[in-house]
């Protein structure tokens, strides 16, 4: 299950945070690409991104069985934290 909501708006940037955990019993792959990191999500936990940049900047996903793929613009900034708020550390973010 993904969720997004704004967290706040400044002029030009926008500021957004996604919650995201996996649906069911069984653990959710998370990739951050392109080759950021590869995350294991397990049931009844969550990781919190926080995504700010210009409006006009894309955060793209896919997903198939078992995993979600993110693929944020070069462009955004990203932090990823997990459900006890420590900070994943994404290679080139």
């Amino acid at each position: 299950m993904i969720r997004m909501k704004a967290a706040s708006e400044n002029g030009n940037n926008g500021e957004y945070v996604l919650i995201l955990r996996p649906a069911g019993d069984s653990p959710l792959t998370v990739l951050f690409e392109p080759g950021a990191g590869e995350f294991e999500l397990e049931p009844a936990t969550e990781f919190r991104i926080e995504i700010s940049g210009a409006e006009d900047e894309r955060l793209e996903f896919s997903h198939g069985d078992g995993f979600v793929a993110v693929w944020p613009s070069p462009a955004l900034t990203i932090r990823v934290t997990d459900g006890s708020g420590a900070d994943l550390r994404l290679l080139g973010y």
